[in-house]
């Protein structure tokens, strides 16, 4: 025999209201499903009955808020996952929702990596390891982070790489004397994944251009 609980009040203003049932127990269910099935206060439905309904308005919800998520920026299929569970919803209903925009084509890891490497060369240009490992942070599969990043850099040259960032912080380097300009230098080209030989060389075309060689 199924268990009846009753809806003693429905509260709350917006797309979702809380339903609080005579159980003690309270519910979060959109308004349009309370509309959908005509429960007010003082319905009575069965406990299988509210699980159902009360999956259906979780899978609306995380839906919308999917929906709104993407219309602001583009997202890889484990971001999205991760911001849905970071919201609340299951691992499973986060799931199911972003292989259902993936099949639709409004989840693309690979459309998402190529844009979010191809902007932030245009924001902080970086070697390939430390572009590599900020798509591994954006939930990109390894195989995928690394021909993503070996395509955008196919045609850029490591030394030219090297020279345009170092020439953003040579002024910071201007009252060192030459090991330790030197150093610094080295240093912040490692962390942005440039190679030593590539390091070198930009470092030495930039110490000649002020010393006029």
């Amino acid at each position: 025999m199924m268990t009846k609980v009753t809806v003693i009040s429905i509260s709350g203003r917006g797309r979702n209201a809380t339903v609080d049932l005579d159980t003690g127990e309270s519910r979060l269910l959109r308004r349009d499903i309370l509309k959908e099935h005509g429960l007010e206060k003082g319905s009575q439905l069965d406990t299988q009955a509210l699980d159902k309904l009360t999956a259906e308005s979780d899978r609306r919800r995380a839906d919308d808020y999917a929906a709104y998520l993407l219309a602001r920026q583009e997202y890889s299929a484990g971001l999205l996952r991760a911001k849905l569970t970071g919201k609340g919803y299951g691992s499973q209903l986060a799931g199911e929702i972003v292989r259902d925009l993936a099949a639709r084509g409004l989840v693309d890891d690979r459309r998402f990596a190529l844009l979010a490497v191809e902007s932030l060369m245009r924001r902080k240009p970086a070697g390939r390891q430390y572009l590599i490992a900020y798509l591994r942070r954006k939930h990109i599969a390894a195989e995928l982070a690394s021909d993503t990043v070996d395509r955008i850099l196919k045609d850029v040259d490591e030394v030219e790489l090297a020279v345009g960032l170092l020439r953003r912080r040579w002024g910071q380097f201007s009252n060192l004397d030459l090991e330790r300009r030197r150093a610094k230098a080295y240093n912040y080209l490692s962390r942005r994944a440039i190679g030593y030989g590539a390091a070198r060389k930009a470092f030495e075309k930039l110490t000649d251009e002020e010393t006029g060689n």
